[in-house]
């Protein structure tokens, strides 16, 4: 499998499962910001309409949540 098919593979799993790839992946780079990488995760799950089944976040949608809504 090709660096871009894994790539894309990831990006249809859900939030959880690619933060817990991603921090396994740099572990060594990223350890003192793991808290607010998790952090992060679970806002990607509060604003995506499908919880945390979602995988992927609309950017304007965020963008307005961010700038207007916050």
């Amino acid at each position: 499998m090709s660096d871009a098919e894994k790539l894309a593979d990831l990006a249809t799993k859900p939030y959880k499962a690619q933060a817990i790839w991603f921090l396994n992946s740099f572990w060594p780079t990223v350890n003192e910001h793991a808290e607010k990488i998790w952090a992060y995760e679970h806002y990607c799950e509060e604003l995506d309409d499908k919880k945390s089944a979602g995988c992927a976040l609309d950017e304007l949608q965020v963008r307005y949540y961010v700038c207007v809504l916050r």
